[in-house]
């Protein structure tokens, strides 16, 4: 699917946004019941698919992401109940649970792999 109209969206791709604490309102609740209105346009058994596409493309619900919005308390277990969680969410069950109960581990082990790669990247040149 591609836009033709006329461009009248803007994001700023490094800036806070002003969705990030209200993620799960935005990208879970609102995404899913606009994916899911106009389910004919996709099929109704790639629903599920699209409404994930967007999480996993931009690594929106990445386990490191939902440590963050944990220690910022906009992450909680109700969250874990929301209807289309499990469908708007790539991240792994595992990944989301330990997010929540140990976001410090999840955001350090993050860390650390973001610098091995940069370290391979850095030995490769």
């Amino acid at each position: 699917m591609e836009w033709q109209g006329r461009r009248t969206l803007h994001a700023e791709p490094k800036g806070d946004s002003y969705w990030k604490l209200k993620a799960f309102d935005v990208f879970v609740d609102d995404w899913a019941a606009l994916i899911t209105a106009h389910a004919d346009l996709f099929g109704s058994g790639a629903v599920d698919e699209v409404i994930r596409s967007h999480s996993a493309r931009v690594n929106l619900f990445s386990a490191p992401f939902l440590a963050e919005l944990a220690q910022a308390g906009a992450f909680t277990a109700a969250d874990l109940a929301r209807p289309h969680f499990s469908t708007a969410v790539h991240a792994s069950p595992f990944g989301s649970r330990a997010a929540l109960a140990i976001p410090e581990l999840v955001l350090a082990a993050s860390r650390a792999r973001e610098s091995l790669r940069r370290l391979r990247r850095a030995i490769k040149r």
